[in-house]
C-alpha cells in the first residue's frame, strides 16, 4: 500500500512539472512580454538557445536560458570557452537562426518590390540572365554609395532592382523623394541621377514625397533595419 502511494505521488509530480519551453513561456507571460517560445535547443553547460517570436509583428530573436528555463538572458559580444563542441553548437545555432531570419525578411522584402513597382529602379545585366540582385538603399548611407559605385560590376552577371528609402535622416527622405520624382525608364539617366543625388556633397531640395515615407515604413516593418540590404535571386 505504501509503495502504491509513493508511486502515485511520483506520477503527480511528473505531470505537474513544466518543460524548459513551458517554463520560459510562463516567465514571459508573468512579465507581460508579448512573445511566444518557438523552439529551444540544448547547448550543454546548463544552457539552452531559445528562439522567441513577437506576438504582434512576428519578428524573432535568439536568446539563451538556463537548462531549466527559469533564467532568460542575452549573451554579449564576447564569450570564451575551452569546450570546442559547445562553441560549435553555439555557432551553429546562431548561424541557423540568422539564415532563417534572412529568408523570412527576404520573402517580405521581395513582395514590396512587387507591390511598389512604380518606385523600383531597374537595370538590365550586360548579358541576358535570370539572376537579379535586389537592393534596398538610402541616399545618405556611405555603404549604399559604395554599393552604387559597384553597380557596373554587378551588372556583368546580374540584373539589378533598387528601392530607395529614407532611413537615416530627413535628408534621406528628401533625396529619396527627388530620385522618385525624377526617375524615368532610361537606365543611363537613372544612373546619372542616382550618382548625383547620392553624392555626399549634394544638398537636397526641401520636398518630401509621401510614397517615400510609405515604402520606408513598409521596408522597416518587413524586418529590414540596415542598409544596403541585398537579396540575390536566380
Amino acid at each position: 500500500m505504501r509503495i502504491l502511494i509513493i508511486l502515485i505521488v511520483a506520477i503527480c509530480v511528473a505531470w505537474g512539472a513544466q518543460s524548459p519551453q513551458e517554463t520560459i513561456q510562463s516567465l514571459l507571460d508573468s512579465k507581460k512580454i508579448p512573445a511566444k517560445v518557438i523552439s529551444t535547443q540544448d547547448l550543454g553547460h546548463n544552457l539552452r538557445a531559445v528562439i522567441l517570436e513577437h506576438t504582434q509583428n512576428s519578428e524573432q530573436i535568439l536568446l539563451f536560458s538556463s537548462s531549466d528555463g527559469a533564467v532568460l538572458f542575452n549573451i554579449g559580444e564576447f564569450m570564451w570557452s575551452g569546450d570546442n563542441a559547445f562553441l560549435s553548437k553555439l555557432e551553429r545555432a546562431s548561424t541557423e537562426f540568422e539564415k532563417t531570419q534572412k529568408a523570412r525578411v527576404d520573402s517580405k522584402a521581395l513582395k514590396l518590390f512587387e507591390s511598389h513597382k512604380d518606385q523600383v529602379i531597374s537595370f538590365k545585366a550586360k548579358k541576358p540572365t535570370t539572376n537579379t540582385l535586389y537592393i534596398i538603399s538610402d541616399p545618405m548611407c556611405p555603404y549604399c554609395l559604395k554599393e552604387l559605385e559597384n553597380l557596373p560590376k554587378r551588372l556583368e552577371s546580374s540584373n539589378v532592382k533598387m528601392l530607395v528609402v529614407g532611413f537615416l535622416s530627413e535628408d534621406s527622405l528628401k533625396k529619396a523623394s527627388e530620385i522618385l520624382s525624377q526617375k524615368s525608364n532610361d537606365e543611363s539617366k537613372n544612373l546619372a541621377l542616382l550618382k548625383k543625388i547620392y553624392d555626399k556633397n549634394y544638398k537636397p531640395k526641401d520636398s518630401q514625397n509621401p510614397k517615400v515615407l510609405e515604402i520606408s515604413k513598409a521596408v522597416a516593418q518587413a524586418g529590414v533595419h540596415s542598409v544596403p540590404y541585398l537579396i540575390e535571386s536566380k
